[in-house]
């Protein structure tokens, strides 16, 4: 096996055939997969069957789904650039619609389950969409955003028993039916540098926007993982396709024919359950999966089964959990050679790489590390805010470039150019206001996140964003949000709240109210899981949110349900 410093030496040397990305992601789909079209792609698992053998569907049929699709859509009138969300779980249909529209040239935008009724709305009516997909369940919840008068098609895929009603109601079996309409076989389009998928992102400034992510970017993604030969066998993906994560593992499998166990739902505390009885080769999740394994009975009797990788990406993961999980001590590295009894290996990568930057791959593992840089990406540690490239050891801003940089963000110059710069070296850098290091063997580790972000369910939260929202209520005075340790949420928002004089609400109906409208205002991750009303927010001498004193007073702790939190404190001694 290669010792470390040998792969750094062969990382230099090794540059991508441009060749081999230049085409449409479904282009490179049928290039990858057309001498290996009986392969399983999908065995769709999921909890109500004890994740048993499901369906099952074929590479020819899942590619023949994509062109069917494409069909049905150009009868809509959906054609270049028209932008068409989609608002789906992980399933088959989601992933066939990206490819087809990626056909005719039109951008998916996968939305999340989770995102406001007032972001939709305003996207809907700025861009004057047509037409979107949406899962029946999601109707409800989305309806006032769905009576613009621009869209004329609203296709509903799910359970026809709650289709719901309306002149712009196309169920998914007629929109089906369309492509016979289609006589014509479409040529698939393509032209350099174009957005085909808009994914979006709170990004490394924290403020909504829409990554435009390009043919190119996911097609150097795929293939960089499967030159690196990163992850051998068949995977298990839980993934929602609204992140990039989730887009980038769903390309690189069907790039390198991969059977994928396909889960609809997602797993939290189901994760070992299902890893257990499914036993695949490979998993990719975040920290939320892995700190649920760690508190399974699987783990804790024993039973884990065998497997290649359990990837954790979207966020450092404990060391404690980690060094639980692996069976590993301070200083632990594979040195070369394969450690078959790790289970979980580290990843870094932001929607702004495409999924991609470093991986802690088979044999080189090192115990706290997110790995080394992937083949075709360089990442660099540079003193913040400056061109000035630090050495081993020495912590800084990580910044990364490859062919895998998202273009920009859509209609958002100003952000794009905080985020990416092109350097006195002529490469252009994402600049992703992480703090990390490289040790002296080239093991990147990742410290703290420039803005005070964290995760709950592997999404990114930004409580200074949500404490703003709060701040414009008409009764509050001042509000500070601070994420909180959560045994299956991974962190979660706890706000805490002090009321303007004379507020005569009771503070019950106050609680109720305050969580609606950040329900209906912010991703639903957003919504902070208490509100605790204080008297006042203290400060501390360096003039900053005093947040020991405020969890302290709360004696907040969701690892202990019977200890009981404190909803109203008095901090003004």
């Amino acid at each position: 096996m290669d010792s470390l410093k040998t792969k750094k030496e062969q990382l230099k040397n090794c540059k991508l055939d441009l060749t081999r990305i230049k085409k449409s992601i479904y282009q490179a789909l049928i290039d990858a997969n057309k001498d290996k079209l009986d392969t399983i792609a999908f065995d769709i698992r999921t909890s109500q069957n004890n994740f048993k053998e499901g369906p099952t569907i074929t590479y020819k049929e899942y590619l023949e789904e994509m062109r069917k699709n494409a069909k049905s859509s150009s009868i809509l009138d959906i054609k270049t650039n028209d932008i068409v969300p989609i608002i789906l779980p992980n399933i088959v249909e989601a992933r066939t619609l990206i490819y087809g529209h990626n056909i005719l040239g039109a951008i998916s935008y996968p939305m999340s389950l989770m995102a406001p009724v007032n972001q939709i709305d305003a996207f809907l009516s700025s861009e004057k969409i047509k037409n979107i997909f949406i899962l029946n369940d999601f109707y409800e919840k989305y309806k006032k955003a769905l009576q613009h008068t621009t869209l004329e098609n609203i296709i509903c895929l799910g359970d026809p028993k709650n289709l719901p009603k309306g002149k712009k109601i196309i169920p998914w079996s007629e929109y089906q039916k369309l492509c016979m309409q289609q006589t014509q076989e479409l040529t698939p389009y393509y032209k350099e540098n174009e957005t085909t998928i808009l994914i979006g992102t709170s990004g490394t400034t924290g403020v909504s926007k829409a990554s435009c992510i390009t043919n190119e970017n996911l097609n150097a993604s795929a293939i960089s993982y499967i030159d690196g030969n990163v992850f051998p066998g068949n995977f298990m993906d839980a993934l929602i396709p609204s992140i990039t994560y989730g887009m980038i593992m769903m390309h690189l499998q069907g790039m390198d024919n991969k059977t994928v166990y396909l889960i609809p739902e997602l797993l939290t505390d189901k994760t070992a359950k299902a890893l257990s009885i499914i036993k695949p080769d490979v998993f990719a999740g975040g920290p939320v999966h892995q700190y649920n394994i760690v508190e399974s009975k699987e783990f804790k009797k024993g039973k884990m089964p065998p497997r290649k990788i359990y990837l954790s990406g979207g966020a450092s993961l404990d060391k404690t959990a980690e060094k639980t999980l692996n069976g590993v001590e301070e200083g632990y590295k594979e040195n070369g050679i394969v450690n078959e009894n790790i289970i979980v290996r580290q990843g870094y990568a932001l929607t702004e790489t495409t999924g991609l930057a470093s991986i802690a791959k088979r044999g080189y593992y090192k115990l706290g590390s997110i790995g080394i840089p992937m083949l075709y990406t360089e990442i660099a540690i540079f003193q913040p805010n400056t061109e000035i490239k630090l050495g081993p050891n020495q912590k800084g801003e990580i910044c990364v470039s490859g062919p895998n940089i998202i273009k920009g963000y859509y209609k958002n110059q100003e952000e794009t150019n905080i985020a990416f710069k092109i350097h006195k070296d002529g490469k252009r850098w994402l600049h992703t206001q992480d703090i990390g290091y490289f040790d002296e063997e080239g093991y990147l580790f990742h410290v703290d996140r420039m803005k005070d972000i964290f995760m709950r369910f592997g999404f990114n939260v930004h409580p200074k964003k949500i404490a703003e929202f709060i701040n414009k209520l008409p009764y509050v005075q001042n509000c500070t949000v601070i994420g909180v340790p959560h045994p299956i949420e991974q962190m979660v928002p706890v706000a805490f709240i002090q009321l303007r004089p004379n507020t005569n609400i009771n503070l019950i109906d106050l609680d109720t109210i305050i969580k609606q409208e950040c329900y209906h205002n912010l991703e639903e991750t957003s919504v902070p899981l208490d509100i605790l009303f204080v008297d006042m927010i203290p400060i501390n001498l360096g003039g900053k949110v005093d947040k020991k004193a405020l969890l302290a007073a709360s004696e907040i702790d969701y690892y202990s349900p019977e200890k009981q939190i404190k909803r109203t404190m008095k901090l003004n001694k």
